[in-house]
């Protein structure tokens, strides 16, 4: 009797927590999706091929459009190529440490096998993750 008590308390405060959580989660979108929203409204005009290829322009590009009353020249291959790249040098340097770090690990397991199997596990899951 105590113990179906107790169950039942936890599968109440089980489904509140989550009724919040979700709750929470949804008042947490409102702001994201209303400036994603204003930026969509106000920038639609600017989209397409050239706000992709084309690179970013200076401060006096811009501000000579703005009074002039155009649209601001310009995209965001800058952001793009540079994102492209950082990623590159991140896998450069990730994948070998993780590939040599594995390597290692799986010589040294044979006398301290409890502690590099959870390091194993992790390395495991995350060559795993990146496909390698």
């Amino acid at each position: 009797m105590v113990r179906d008590n107790n169950i039942r308390i936890r599968i109440f405060k089980n489904r509140l927590l989550y009724v919040l959580v979700c709750v929470l989660s949804g008042l947490t979108a409102i702001p994201l999706l209303a400036i994603l929203g204003e930026v969509l409204i106000k920038g639609w005009k600017q989209l397409g091929w050239s706000f992709i290829t084309e690179a970013t322009p200076n401060a006096y590009k811009a501000m000579q459009a703005v009074s002039a009353g155009q649209d601001i020249p310009g995209g965001i291959a800058n952001g793009i190529v540079g994102t492209f790249l950082m990623l590159m040098l991140a896998a450069v340097v990730a994948i070998p440490v993780g590939v040599f770090g594995k390597t290692g690990l799986q010589r040294l397991s044979v006398t301290l096998q409890t502690c590099f199997r959870v390091l194993l596990l992790s390395l495991s899951v995350l060559l795993h993750i990146s496909g390698w």
